[in-house]
């Protein structure tokens, strides 16, 4: 991918990479009304305090992107994420990260605290050998705010998804941009992954439809939905999703799908073995 951005505005062409086998079905986040950026009973689909993104990410990453957004957030000697009014709405921030045991994104309201439901990533998180070829990148936020039939085109998303103006009604706002290791793929990326150039022409929200589109698709799941990092901006908790026949869709953050975790290389990592192959792998270092 060209122009990286690495979060300071230095940019570069990078290697994107997202992680072929599933981490499972998730939550995308399920904070009730009242509760961090939430503003109803189904989550919220502001990445930037997403329990997914605490999930995946790292304390200083998580931190300074609280920070970023004007957040007033802590975490506890035990653990626990902090909103600004008390409430706590995850634990053990980063355990994919940090491949180790963790919690899933989980309910939590203003009469209870975080449900917490373990999860183990002792031997699917990243390793300190993957840790040290990757590096922070900017994620764009921007989301449409109308998915259907004429307005949906991979290039047009790709546009959507870096859209500048920053997000408002009358309650709420959302940022577009957010800097991390970890984030989920764009629905751009999806459409990209054809193999079929006339499919970038083609509507993504009835990829369904082009068949020689979504079957060509190597991001394509046909068993699950999986997320995006992508909102559906017409609501506060829907993100958008791809979907097992091949469209895209919006889903709400309270529902269960599966991901696959998104990174960019160290701009210097080469590959220094394999061919590309399941049964020869490449082999990156520095």
């Amino acid at each position: 991918m060209n122009n990286i951005d690495d979060g300071t505005g230095k940019k570069e062409s990078r290697i994107k990479l997202i992680r072929a086998d599933s981490l499972g079905k998730f939550k995308w986040d399920y904070k009730q009304v009242g509760i961090g950026s939430s503003t109803g009973n189904f989550g919220s689909n502001d990445w930037t305090d997403s329990q997914l993104m605490m999930m995946l990410n790292p304390i200083d990453v998580v931190q300074a992107g609280w920070k970023a957004t004007g957040k007033d957030y802590t975490i506890d000697n035990e653990g626990y994420v902090i909103d600004e009014n008390g409430y706590k709405i995850y634990k053990n921030v980063g355990s994919y990260y940090n491949r180790e045991k963790g919690y899933v994104p989980n309910k939590v309201s203003t009469t209870e605290n975080f449900l917490e439901t373990e999860v183990d990533f002792s031997t699917k998180g990243l390793t300190i050998e993957s840790k040290n070829l990757i590096d922070k990148a900017k994620y764009y936020l921007g989301g449409t705010t109308n998915l259907n039939y004429n307005i949906s085109t991979v290039k047009e998303h790709y546009n959507i998804e870096r859209n500048k103006s920053e997000y408002k009604d009358n309650e709420i706002s959302r940022t577009n941009e957010w800097t991390g290791y970890i984030g989920l793929m764009y629905p751009s990326d999806y459409g990209f992954a054809t193999n079929k150039i006339n499919c970038l022409t083609k509507y993504l929200y009835d990829y369904s439809t082009y068949t020689e589109c979504y079957i060509n698709n190597w991001l394509l799941d046909s068993d699950e939905i999986q997320w995006t990092i992508s909102p559906y901006w017409s609501h506060r908790n829907v993100i958008i999703n791809i979907y097992q026949n091949g469209g895209i869709n919006n889903y709400g953050s309270d529902g269960y799908a599966i991901i696959h975790p998104v990174l960019y290389l160290k701009p210097d990592v080469k590959i220094t073995s394999g061919n590309g192959t399941k049964e020869n792998s490449f082999k990156l270092s520095l």
